[in-house]
């Protein structure tokens, strides 16, 4: 029983990519069982970073020639976590996939849940396509609204705030809002692109200077903090918990608590992992940073 997650966005450059590389990263940090897709065919940019963690690649098209080509996806979810990667614009092939292989029907018998995370930079049209969503997939998918503040800061939302219309939507559909924050250092942002690091990776960077690598810490600590606000992730969290609790028992039956070695941003130390959604969370938000 895991989760598929689906990063999306209304067009390229809004963050869609950056907010899946940050979620890869936290999933890594929180030891959490990961399959990584890139489906962003124009743009590539997770498969290039992830390549050797295995990140696979998918094709959610329409069209009869590429109807099978998303399956692995969903097969992967299966078994464990799945992160996609989506291209701007995929609402109607994303529709037909559901749609065809009946998803849902599926899902219910292998326990499968979906999470669409919807970046967007506070503009009409993002409002409107998000508003799609939630139209069509109503209440048969979870939902994380990420307010980008790179492109659009915090008191620059008055569009949102004003639409009447999607704010009922979203309160109807349990809509989770992030606040993915803004990351400060251009030229260290510009450098981790320009050689495909992961965000695990830039803390440890030997070629940036300590400002460069704790810019990179500063915004996993705030994105991971966002991230745990809303609770999305507790699912993933919890089938971590179940597993580990299945190998080792410590303590009473009421309180199962298994703690594995990882690497914190302020150096080593133990992270614990328990059964509790809040133990859970507060035991691991040790800000612990994987190279991977």
């Amino acid at each position: 029983m895991a989760t598929l997650h689906l990063v999306t966005g209304d067009k390229g450059g809004t963050g869609k990519t950056f907010l899946a590389r940050t979620l890869a990263q936290y999933f890594v940090d929180r030891e959490i069982d990961l399959a990584l897709f890139d489906a962003d065919r124009c743009n590539p940019l997770l498969k290039k970073i992830y390549q050797n963690a295995g990140c696979g690649e998918i094709i959610l098209k329409e069209g009869k020639e590429y109807e099978n080509d998303a399956r692995p996806a969903y097969l992967s979810a299966m078994k464990k976590t799945t992160l996609v990667d989506l291209p701007a614009q995929v609402i109607d092939a994303l529709k037909k996939w559901f749609e065809k292989n009946s998803l849902f029907e599926m899902a219910e018998e292998h326990g499968v849940d979906f999470t669409i995370w919807f970046v967007s930079n506070g503009e009409e049209y993002s409002l409107d396509l998000f508003s799609e969503y939630l139209s069509h997939f109503q209440e048969k998918v979870n939902y994380v609204f990420v307010k980008n503040l790179h492109f659009c800061g915090e008191g620059g939302w008055i569009l949102l705030e004003e639409n009447e219309v999607l704010q009922q939507k979203m309160n109807e559909y349990g809509v989770k809002v992030v606040n993915l924050p803004s990351f400060e250092l251009d030229s260290c942002r510009q450098m981790i692109g320009k050689h495909a690091l992961t965000f695990g990776a830039a803390t440890q960077y030997k070629a940036f200077n300590v400002f460069d690598r704790q810019g990179a810490k500063t915004y996993l600590r705030k994105s991971y903090e966002a991230f745990d606000s809303v609770g999305v992730i507790y699912k993933d969290i919890e089938v971590v918990a179940n597993e580990l609790s299945a190998k080792k028992l410590l303590g009473s039956d009421k309180h199962l608590k298994l703690s594995t070695e990882g690497e914190s941003v302020n150096g080593k130390g133990k992270a614990k992992i328990t059964s509790s959604k809040s133990e859970v969370v507060s035991e691991l938000t040790n800000n612990s940073v994987g190279a991977l």
